[in-house]
């Protein structure tokens, strides 16, 4: 079940930092928010310089994903850094994301981890999702499954999907948790109505093969095809090839069904 790292995201603290005001902040992040870097630019590059970590982890931002500047990871890097000193956790979980990939400075696998720990302690989503991944792959920590259930169960209970994907994964292996296909179903389930295309697909695959729920082919075929109208090229793949095995009035049904879904933004699908 194929994870992604996640950090990047405009955000906004509502905090006084010396005498920068926290509604002239909003006006930056709103503005990125919208795709008007311009004004962003103007407003945090002022802010960033007078020391406010919100400002410098949105700067950041903007110089890490080349919008509204030319793209430039050594100035990202730089920002996130004086951010994450102020004890910033979304720039702690975006400078470890750098340190992983070597974006901006030589990879370090030990300092991301450390980063990963100071931010996900915080609280941070992101980065206890990023935490739980790097002991899933024992990437810069001994792999540790017990540990990387610990902290996709905090991401996942704070709505995370990649995480909620992650822990039924390990709840249908027993992978860091006792084995439970009651578990590994609500999770995914879940994870699935909230969009996650990997959790659609891995659902798609429980009604394949009938262990975590009872067999139902047609509906394995629309969780693909609800994944697939998401860009996983994989769960298209699969839903072709099942396909060979309905009937036509199956595929139809699915077809619609999934079709519906999809308008509905997944309520009540499954």
């Amino acid at each position: 079940m194929k994870q992604r790292y996640y950090g990047l995201i405009f955000a906004l603290l509502l905090v006084l930092v010396g005498n920068v005001r926290a509604d002239t902040l909003e006006e930056g992040v709103a503005a990125a928010r919208r795709a008007d870097f311009a004004t962003a630019l103007k407003i945090f590059t002022p802010l960033a310089e007078q020391g406010s970590a919100i400002a410098q982890y949105n700067l950041g931002l903007m110089y890490d994903t080349g919008r509204g500047v030319k793209e430039d990871f050594t100035i990202a890097f730089n920002l996130y850094q004086q951010a994450a000193a102020q004890g910033d956790s979304a720039a702690q979980n975006n400078l470890a994301l750098m340190y992983v990939e070597g974006r901006g400075v030589a990879k370090n696998l030990v300092e991301a981890i450390r980063l990963f720990k100071l931010s996900a302690n915080q609280g941070y989503v992101n980065a206890q999702d990023n935490l739980s991944e790097m002991y899933r792959r024992g990437q810069g920590v001994v792999r540790n499954d017990a540990e990387a259930f610990k902290w996709a169960s905090l991401a996942a209970n704070q709505g995370l999907p990649t995480a909620m994907t992650r822990i039924a994964g390990m709840y249908f292996e027993g992978k860091g948790v006792t084995k439970n296909y009651a578990m590994a179903l609500k999770w995914m389930r879940l994870a699935a109505s909230r969009g996650e295309p990997v959790a659609q697909s891995n659902l798609a695959e429980f009604y394949v093969e009938g262990d975590a729920v009872g067999k139902d082919l047609p509906r394995a075929y629309m969780w693909f095809k609800i994944s697939a109208g998401l860009g996983n090229g994989w769960a298209a793949g699969r839903a072709q090839v099942l396909s060979k095995r309905l009937k036509q009035e199956q595929i139809i049904w699915a077809d619609n069904t999934a079709k519906e879904c999809l308008a509905q933004k997944f309520v009540g699908c499954d």
